[in-house]
């Protein structure tokens, strides 16, 4: 109440096509970064603490919404930082969190440990589109030979120029766009209509796969996701994708598993072999480099049913490049698409920690999410439950 509305929350959209949001994010970000610091210097005042925790969300706004005008390695980066003249609002959003930081701890007392821990990274988003929109086309071709759903191609072919001024305020909205439409006057009316005329209630959107039928509006949860758009035909496809971001979910439609199945037990094998084969295929149109990393199955026959089991049978794990086309020999070619958000989520994180009876240069080999938690409460005295994952990795000489 004291200090203001947070103007990010729920606002950062990661539109980085739009000049006017790109802009607005920018300070958005600055003015956020200074409420928490005040925030936290003014609880800090009222101490004494245990423990004080607190977060800064803007390094994780910035990197998926402006990575792209930040890093080299970003398709996009050249076409929208003038060859690198442009400032990079990611560092300068990390350079105003590092000066809060400094203002927050100054405010602690000296004999506090403080530490300074993200539990991943950023990086280029190379997957988001990739298992939302690209492995479901596919998979809808695979159960649909001959039909097309999401913008074609032909594969060989020297690709179209990247889309680089998208013309929707949603990345969904723009994705429905790019849906394969032969007839001129319909594509002209899906690409302008207004979003409202195509979202309903719950952000769902009409069916694309509605060509060949009068368009449907319906509410559908997860109705920004093109993962989702299929669903009304999972019934009648041998597997389709399950919607999510990072690595990609494939489900199989087993006989006897789905309310709807269609796919025999026997056929179980034989049928995960095809789609990995298909998967393992796949290449960015743009290098010709295969996009899958790694296909793997969860289960190793169609029977298998443990509970602790994933949803999916088939988990597609990418690739760590950022590509808009993608070639099947199989399948033909989707794209190019317009990218998602610039930047999403890497594995690898960080933590910083000083305080009494730290070393300097100290080093904390192979440290885990889960021993943050186990780490925290070692310099707390505080004992570790038994139910705990992970373990403090304080030096022995700080624990004794």
């Amino acid at each position: 109440e004291k200090h203001g509305k947070n103007p990010v929350l729920f606002n950062d959209t990661g539109m980085w096509w739009r000049k006017k949001y790109v802009s607005w994010i920018k300070q958005a970000l600055k003015q956020s970064v200074s409420g928490h610091k005040a925030i936290a210097k003014e609880l800090l005042d009222k101490g004494p603490w245990d423990l004080f925790l607190m977060g800064f969300g803007e390094t994780h706004t910035v990197g998926h919404d402006l990575y792209n005008y930040s890093q080299p390695d970003h398709p996009l980066y050249p076409h929208l930082t003038d060859n690198g003249k442009a400032p990079d609002p990611v560092l300068e959003t990390y350079e105003d969190i590092d000066k809060a930081i400094g203002e927050i701890i100054a405010e602690a007392d000296e004999d506090t440990y403080v530490m300074c821990f993200s539990v991943h990274g950023m990086g280029p988003n190379f997957a988001d589109m990739l298992s939302m929109a690209f492995l479901p086309e596919f998979l809808y071709r695979f159960s649909f030979p001959g039909k097309v759903a999401l913008s074609s191609g032909e594969v060989g072919s020297p690709p179209p120029s990247m889309v680089t001024k998208p013309i929707r305020n949603a990345w969904p909205g723009q994705i429905w766009g790019e849906m394969n439409e032969p007839n001129p006057i319909r594509r002209f009316w899906r690409t302008w209509t207004h979003k409202k005329l195509l979202r309903g209630k719950k952000h769902g959107l009409w069916s694309p796969y509605a060509l060949t039928q009068p368009p449907i509006q319906k509410d559908i949860d997860l109705g920004w996701m093109p993962a989702i758009w299929y669903s009304d035909l999972w019934p009648e496809m041998k597997a389709f994708a399950i919607p999510g971001y990072t690595n990609g979910h494939i489900r199989i439609n087993l006989k006897g598993r789905e309310s709807s199945g269609i796919v025999e037990p026997a056929d179980y094998d034989s049928l995960c072999e095809q789609i990995i084969d298909m998967v393992y295929k796949l290449t960015d149109a743009r290098t010709g480099k295969p996009i899958a990393k790694q296909v793997v199955r969860t289960r190793q026959h169609a029977s298998e049913d443990d509970p602790k089991l994933p949803d999916a049978d088939i988990v597609v794990i990418w690739n760590e490049a950022v590509t808009d086309v993608v070639d099947s020999p199989d399948l033909g070619r989707v794209g190019p698409l317009t990218h998602a958000r610039a930047g999403s989520h890497l594995g690898e994180g960080f933590m910083v920690l000083a305080g009494p009876d730290i070393p300097a240069g100290y080093e904390f080999e192979d440290m885990q999410a889960m021993d943050l938690a186990p780490t925290i409460l070692s310099l707390m005295d505080a004992p570790l439950p038994d139910y705990l994952d992970g373990h403090s990795v304080l030096p022995s000489k700080v624990l004794s």
